[in-house]
Order: structure tokens, then sequence, then C-alpha cells
């Protein structure tokens, strides 16, 4: 009898020791989630910057800005003719290998929030109208990007809706990495 009563004191201790680490575990991980959510912060500008003092140059990072050529991943082109009160307008030139539209122009209309001085990390979102092509279309199907902008970078997550019976062959989703380019050209050609 003493020998049960030994198991299951022994039991009983582990149990307890085996609720303390999973307790300790849970707040490790709830600390090291705050971390990393103070560090993006920091990282990524989303606090107001200390004003420069007299004298000092404050570091500025560029905003989307009319007339730029931006270039993703997949060698494609985000094309920003204008910006107005937030209002993009431009075109989208698909470069991507396997999709239809390669190397031809495509409206391009969407929202930047980029309108308080302090904000180094913008909003973006834009649509590119495949369907809009020409006559007839080089597509049916329409593309939309949201994300951010933080200075040289475009990050964004997107989502292609075309023509289709089924819901896997009629909407795609994916990332793309935008970067600034140097030469602003209105008509990039597909290398």
């Amino acid at each position: 009898m003493k020998q049960v009563e030994k198991v299951k004191s022994l039991l009983k201790t582990a149990y307890n020791t085996e609720e303390i680490v999973r307790e300790t575990a849970k707040k490790a991980v709830a600390t090291l989630l705050i971390l990393v959510a103070i560090s993006l912060t920091v990282i990524l500008g989303t606090t107001q910057p200390a004003k420069a003092d007299e004298g000092q140059q404050s570091f500025v990072i560029p905003k989307i800005s009319t007339q730029t050529l931006w270039k993703n991943t997949r060698g494609s082109y985000l094309i920003v003719e204008n910006i107005t009160d937030g209002k993009i307008s431009g075109g989208y030139v698909s470069c991507a290998k396997g999709f239809t539209c390669q190397g031809i122009k495509v409206p391009v209309t969407g929202w930047v929030d980029q309108d308080v001085d302090w904000v180094e990390q913008a909003r973006i979102s834009f649509t590119a109208n495949f369907a809009k092509s020409g006559s007839p279309p080089c597509a049916n199907s329409v593309t939309g990007w949201t994300g951010y902008n933080l200075g040289e970078n475009i990050f964004t997550l997107w989502h292609l809706a075309t023509k289709g019976y089924e819901m896997s062959d009629t909407l795609l989703a994916g990332e793309d990495y935008f970067t600034k380019q140097r030469d602003y050209n209105p008509n990039p050609q597909c290398l």
C-alpha cells in the first residue's frame, strides 16, 4: 500500500511540475511575441520619430511619389503616373512567366495613405484591370495588391480573380516585393 501511495505522490509531483513548465512556456512565448511586436514597431517606423534639433539634418524615408517606377521579384512593373489626394493612377506591365498579358501595359488605380508627415510606413492598395487591356483583352482577370511602402520598397499580398467555374482555378493569391527603380519609364519592357 505504501508503494501505491508513493507512486501516486510521485505522479502528482510530476503532474505539478509539468503544469509549472507548461505555464512557464506560455509566459515565455507571450513575452517573446511582445518583444517581436515592439521590435517590428521600431524597425518599421510606426512610431513618430523625434524632431531634429535646429541645425541637424533629420533622416526622412522617401514616400511613394508621382512618376515613379517599381519592379517586383517576378520582373513586372508598377508605374505610378499620378497621385492626387492619395489616389494613385498609372499602369502595370506583367512580366511574370506563365501568365498572359506579358509586356502589355494595363491600367492601375489605387490608394496610398501617406498624408501624415511622420508616417514612414505608408499603406498602399492598387488594382490592375487586365480585362481592360485592349480589344480583345489579353485576360479576363483583375489583380489587387495591398501592403506597405517602406522607403524604396513596397511589400504586398495579392489576389488575382479570373473568369472560371472552380474557385481553385479562378482565385489565386501570393505576395510581391517591389523595389523603386532609379529611372522613371512610363512604358517599361519585360527583359
